[in-house]
């Protein structure tokens, strides 16, 4: 109990972290989007793992917020725009930013979470090291190459599996790889440390996106936050269609 108490904590400080972006009311066609987002409910695991790998190697959590609010805004960022390439119409119980507004005005709250993204990183207060941004913008592109995989994948009879690990590498497991490299920096971890928990966060991402694959026709919808059987639908190659 004491551990989940832990991370609630956590999951409410990101949250609230995410309200303050310096957002301007004059816009609202731009940040009401941004806004709705960020506020949908979600597990938040992402910038927590940042949180928890920081203070592992000794870090202050004062330091950590920023980068892994930076964390959940650059997932943010691949979900709106994952969501309009996939046509999906809900995305954690809820309207998708395409659905509810349009699809130019999802199109431009997805570049602008990107940019909120790279503000909030840069906002991390104990540390000025390359390292971060480079990261971080090594990450980004992997993510849209492991989109562009799934992508072509759909129109193709068969993937193999080592095609498959790569694209669920670059789509999924970078960015969990991120959230965890990351908070081992900004946290002034040692280099084994952070190779360790880079490592870590790797594996993570890829046994997750193996389970979320088998949870597209197991799971329950209401649990699942979006409609079951659309990998299927859409003839995305996943671990259970792939040769």
């Amino acid at each position: 109990m004491q551990e989940q108490q832990i991370l609630a904590q956590f999951r409410q400080k990101i949250s609230e972290d995410l309200k303050d972006l310096q957002t301007s009311p004059s816009v609202p066609l731009f940040y009401d989007p941004i806004d709705y987002i960020n506020a949908l409910p979600g597990k938040k695991l992402r910038p927590i793992l940042t949180l928890v790998s920081g203070l592992a190697v000794g870090g202050q959590e004062k330091n950590l917020l920023a980068p892994a609010s930076a964390i959940e805004l650059l997932h943010n960022f691949s979900l709106v725009h994952d969501d309009i390439m996939d046509n999906d119409e809900t995305r954690r119980g809820k309207p998708t930013v395409h659905v509810k507004w349009d699809l130019g005005t999802a199109i431009l709250a997805g570049d602008g979470l990107l940019g909120l993204a790279y503000r909030k990183l840069l906002q991390t207060p104990n540390i000025n090291d390359l390292r971060l941004t480079v990261k971080f913008t090594e990450a980004m592109i992997e993510i849209c190459e492991g989109q562009a995989l799934d992508k072509t994948f759909e129109t193709e009879d068969t993937v193999s599996e080592p095609a498959y690990l790569e694209m669920i590498s670059k789509k999924t497991a970078t960015l969990i790889k991120l959230a965890c490299e990351i908070g081992g920096i900004v946290g002034e971890g040692n280099t084994a440390e952070i190779t360790a928990l880079a490592e870590f966060g790797y594996n993570i991402g890829m046994g997750f996106q193996i389970q979320d694959d088998l949870l597209d026709i197991l799971a329950d919808e209401t649990v699942l936050g979006k409609k079951v059987g659309s990998d299927l639908q859409m003839n995305k190659k996943t671990i259970i269609s792939i040769n």
